[in-house]
């Protein structure tokens, strides 16, 4: 009996040894990052999705072997970092609510036309959980918490810089230049020459367009309406912008006869002043250089952190 029980003891032992072992080669840590840890199964899990892809490619066995072990690198790097900004948000007390979340996948939802069940089937399709896409969605909304807590004190931006990034991109300020024109039609070269005499002493456009041109709008006094320069041929493009308000084109010889274009006034559409584009602008410089603060403070906070990596 004694002789039996210790050998049921001794394969107990072996059986629990070779369990732990068995464990240890599945699921093993893969990294350390100050008191957490990230393990092989967390990893692999992680970057399924994207292995799936590299193995359907034509790559060899071994390009596919390098993808892989690149992907695993880089994607262990993420999820420290991901770690980190988790420890640090919890250390600063840091939280997203539940009402943040399901403001930011409403908001998701209704940018991509989708309802909450067709997202939950389209993550069944990858093999990943709500509950996995909700863990990675919280992490994206705590980044920009954590950057308005941490880096806000750090980034000034001035008056100065406002207005130098408004002169260096005034053409995004100015808005889209429409000319109001007008026109005369004619086919003879002889006949528009005479109206382009008229036009030289003094007389005006409407009523000379509205005796002479053959174009439909000549009853309206050849009233073209407003245009971007863009849609004229190039020949036509150039002689209107040479003109003033008030003033003609010489005569332009174009498909369907001689033309006379006259520039009634020039409008803009969606400009905006310095002033008016002051809050934009600051917000613009404040998002450049609080992402390089960011990035330079969490560089900092690697440092000081107690990160191994086993993988």
């Amino acid at each position: 009996m004694a002789n039996k029980i210790k050998a049921l003891v001794i394969i107990l032992i072996c059986c629990i040894f070779f369990t732990i072992s068995h464990a240890e080669v599945i699921d093993k840590i893969v990294a350390i990052v100050n008191e957490d840890i990230i393990t092989l199964v967390e990893l692999n899990k992680a970057i399924k999705p994207y292995i799936t892809e590299v193995e359907k490619t034509a790559y060899s066995s071994e390009e596919k072997t390098q993808i892989i072990h690149k992907l695993q690198k880089d994607m262990l790097t993420k999820m420290i970092e991901f770690q980190l900004a988790e420890q640090e948000a919890e250390r600063l007390n840091i939280q997203v609510s539940d009402e943040e979340f399901q403001a930011t996948l409403e908001r998701l939802l209704k940018k991509e036309n989708l309802t909450r069940e067709e997202l939950e089937k389209a993550l069944i399709k990858e093999k990943v959980t709500f509950e996995e896409y909700e863990n990675e969605m919280r992490s994206n909304i705590l980044r920009p918490k954590l950057i308005n807590r941490v880096i806000k004190s750090m980034v000034v931006i001035t008056n100065e810089e406002i207005e130098e990034y408004y002169e260096e991109h005034e053409d995004q300020y100015l808005g889209v230049s429409k000319y109001y024109l007008r026109n005369i039609l004619i086919s003879e070269k002889d006949e528009i020459d005479k109206v382009k005499v008229f036009l030289d002493q003094g007389q005006d456009f409407k009523k000379i367009a509205q005796e002479y041109s053959i174009a439909s709008n000549a009853s309206t006094g050849g009233d073209l309406g407003s245009f971007e320069l863009d849609v004229f041929a190039e020949n036509i493009r150039e002689s209107i912008l040479l003109l003033e308000k008030g003033q003609y084109t010489d005569v332009i010889s174009t498909e369907g006869g001689f033309q006379i274009f006259f520039l009634e006034k020039i409008e803009k559409f969606g400009d905006k002043t310095l002033e008016q584009a002051n809050k934009e602008i600051s917000e613009k410089l404040f998002s450049v250089k609080a992402e390089k603060k960011y990035l330079e403070w969490f560089e900092l906070l690697k440092e000081r952190s107690h990160i191994k990596i086993t993988l």
